[in-house]
């Protein structure tokens, strides 16, 4: 049986914190409702309509972000670059719904716009720790074992403190019409069957 080097294991170990990192962020996630909402309580269309479309927005980066990065545990060179690779889709999924977000249009319930406003930040400051995580992992010299195994694990570290961005859907579970929509919006149902990595 071939025997995986330690700098490609650490690529692995690092590959599966950084989809729980990125798939444990509340940003991820879905509205989730606070409470059940009242029995043939219907949200009106339009509501439903926006909300469905700030849903369809998230799962692009939703679904970017369950897919496991693919990585080789017996080649480090292969190994770094699947983590590269997956940060670049998911840096593109990023962007992909922040600007989904900013065509979603002016919420038709009092304080959706915020919402929105919220979730767009932080899904830019996720882009960013993504966009910055991607740059430094493809500079790691994968034929230096010895720097590979502490280059790798800085280069990931800031990913770990987007666990700690607050739920930006706070706002959207926390407002009762918009969580009614988000019951019956095809895309929040969608979202909320994304696996969680």
């Amino acid at each position: 049986m071939p025997r995986t080097s330690r700098p490609a294991r650490l690529v692995a170990a690092l590959g599966a914190l950084l989809v729980a990192a990125g798939c444990g962020s509340s940003v991820a996630g879905t509205p989730q409702p606070a409470a059940a909402p009242s029995a043939g309580a219907a949200a009106p269309a339009d509501a439903v309509a926006w909300t469905d479309k700030v849903c369809g927005a998230v799962l692009q980066f939703a679904d970017a972000a369950s897919a496991k990065p693919n990585i080789t545990t017996s080649d480090p060179a292969a190994a770094v670059k699947g983590l590269s690779d997956y940060l670049g889709r998911a840096g593109t999924a990023l962007q992909g719904s922040i600007d989904s977000l900013g065509r979603v249009g002016p919420s038709p319930v009092q304080g959706g716009d915020v919402i929105v406003a919220n979730l767009t930040d932080t899904l830019t400051k996720i882009k960013t720790s993504f966009d910055t995580a991607r740059t430094k992992i493809d500079e790691v010299d994968t034929s230096d074992p010895q720097a590979m195994s502490t280059a790798v694990p800085a280069a990931v570290a800031p990913l770990q403190e987007l666990s700690k961005l607050p739920n930006p859907t706070a706002g959207l579970e926390n407002n009762a019409e918009l969580n009614r929509a988000a019951e019956q919006a095809p895309n929040c149902q969608k979202v909320r069957a994304t696996p969680t990595g």
